[in-house]
């Protein structure tokens, strides 16, 4: 669209001669987008972004030699040919038609163009004034102001990506301020791992008690009496979206602490204990939404993410690539040194929607007719949450698979979701950002292998004994400094549900709006 108005605007504004000069560069520049971001899409599933020009800019020549050598096979370079010929070939044998346009039309689309760059800069100046995030992103949505854009975003000091290189150089400070200072048993578990979900909501998993057969896996080990699952029960989110959800769980912070960049992280704090590192990732690698975790991501030993270059949560979430296809890279990195120990943090896509976009074909088994839940629901939302159950069918599949690499080690893997999700049950809404029971209450559950329990009795039995306790995710870091047998100032035993010292009355605020146990936890389900 921006093609074209530059185009019209150049007709309009000057000689035929000189338009058709800036025709030929609008299209040369736009031959060059396409073949670049083209080349981005079908290898990375990216577009231009802060982060693909920063690792242009880290590249030196030997590096960018061994990529072109490569990445530009034949098939790549002959596309990118036969767009540029397909180009050429437009301009040679159809040539521009000479038109007049009356001084009226002209009037007509000036006054059209101007009230379009009032309508822009208006919404830009109203983005800016009020604080609202990234108020010249429209900017991202053409991919000829798509690189100034990211530009912008890469050198500016208020874009997401400078807050990402400020909270990673954050992060490596503290680091250094807790040299010496952290330590652990030398009877800790070997691997230690925790699964990251997206978007579940707990009541909608059969093993917590829903109606369809969507976790045969996790179902197969309640049934089991050898104690590998612990299944907790009463665990909520302490926020309704993924950014300030993740802005406590993974570091000694506390739920609304505007500073809580300013506490020690779990990277930091297992790397600091003797423990290697690895994070694996199914979602964009920086950005407004996840830059709490790709800041922390980043100090890992070992880290693959199957979308290096997308920072766009909307291409993100509507991306095709499934958790299934991190498994070969957690096992390879398992096989690399099968002996160390290690935290491996992974953070899928999860159940987040749109949840038809979340699994394979082959997981689409159940539709509309087998949703009697919320009993209100219209036919279109009963097809909806039929994807949904879909989505966490493939989730338990992929918790299996997870559970397979370290099954035959001395591991456990801690599985939670950022928060949970309203399937219409919030007055008639879909989505999470409410202050609801449905959006609070989200699955956790801790997997154990049969040699982490022989090695680990007491442990396992302490976590068997906590399982009904109440607890909230951001004080998940204090429960793993116990099962790590990990020493650190920062660990509070009144946070842990492993401990004697546990405070079960805390009152837990869910969205720094309602007590969840007072005001959210009697909710059902009402229409809009």
């Amino acid at each position: 669209m921006l093609e074209l108005l530059c185009l019209h605007l150049a007709f309009l504004l000057f000689p035929s001669n000189l338009a058709r000069t800036l025709l030929l560069l609008l299209v040369g520049l736009s031959a060059i987008a396409l073949i670049v971001e083209g080349f981005l899409l079908y290898s990375y599933r990216s577009l231009i972004t802060p982060y693909v020009l920063d690792a242009i800019l880290q590249t030196n020549f030997k590096e960018a030699r061994e990529f072109f050598i490569a990445f530009l096979n034949l098939k790549i370079f002959l596309i990118a040919l036969g767009f540029l010929l397909a180009g050429y070939g437009y301009f040679k044998f159809f040539p521009t038609p000479q038109t007049t346009l009356s001084p009226r039309l002209i009037g007509i689309f000036f006054a059209l163009y101007v009230l379009l760059s009032v309508i822009f800069i208006a919404d830009v100046a109203n983005r800016y004034f009020k604080h609202k995030p990234e108020p010249f992103a429209k900017l991202n949505e053409n991919s000829l102001t798509r690189l100034f854009y990211s530009i912008r975003q890469y050198y500016g000091s208020t874009s997401f990506y400078t807050s990402y290189k400020q909270l990673v150089s954050n992060y490596q400070a503290l680091r250094e301020s807790y040299q010496g200072k952290i330590s652990k048993s030398s009877d800790s578990p070997q691997h230690i791992v925790l699964v990251i979900g997206e978007s579940t909501q707990r009541n909608f998993l059969e093993v917590y008690g829903y109606e369809l057969p969507n976790t045969p896996f996790l179902r197969s080990f309640a049934n089991n009496e050898g104690g590998q699952l612990a299944l907790f029960s009463d665990t909520i989110a302490s926020f309704a979206q993924t950014k300030l959800a993740l802005q406590h769980l993974l570091n000694f912070s506390n739920a609304g602490d505007s500073q809580w960049n300013q506490s020690l992280d779990l990277i930091n704090l297992f790397s600091l204990a003797g423990y290697k590192t690895a994070v694996f990732s199914n979602q964009e690698v920086v950005g407004s939404e996840v830059n709490a975790f790709s800041s922390i991501a980043s100090l890992a030993d070992y880290k693959a993410n199957l979308n290096k270059f997308i920072t766009s949560s909307r291409i993100a979430e509507s991306q095709i690539t499934y958790d299934g296809f991190l498994l070969p890279f957690i096992q390879s990195a398992l096989e690399q040194n099968p002996t160390e120990s290690r935290l491996d943090i992974i953070h899928l896509m999860g159940t987040h929607f749109n949840y038809d976009k979340r699994y394979p074909k082959e997981f689409a088994k159940f539709n509309a007719n087998d949703i009697h839940y919320p009993s209100f629901a219209d036919k279109k939302q009963k097809e909806i949450i039929a994807t949904y159950a879909n989505a966490i069918l493939y989730n338990d599949y992929i918790l299996n698979e997870i559970f397979k690499i370290y099954a035959k080690s001395d591991s456990i893997i801690f599985y939670l979701s950022d928060h949970g999700e309203s399937l219409y049950e919030y007055k008639g809404k879909l989505g999470h950002f409410v202050t609801s029971r449905f959006t609070a209450e989200v699955p956790f559950l801790a997997l154990m292998s049969e040699e982490f329990i022989q090695k680990h009795k007491e442990t396992a039995q302490k976590i068997q004994s906590a399982k009904d306790k109440p607890f909230v995710i951001d004080d998940l870091i204090h429960l793993l400094c116990d099962v790590a047998q990990i020493q650190v100032q920062d660990y509070n035993a009144t946070k842990n549900p492993l401990s004697a010292e546990f405070n079960a009355k805390k009152i837990r605020i869910f969205n720094q709006k309602a007590d969840y146990d007072k005001e959210l936890k009697g909710e059902i389900a009402q229409p809009k």
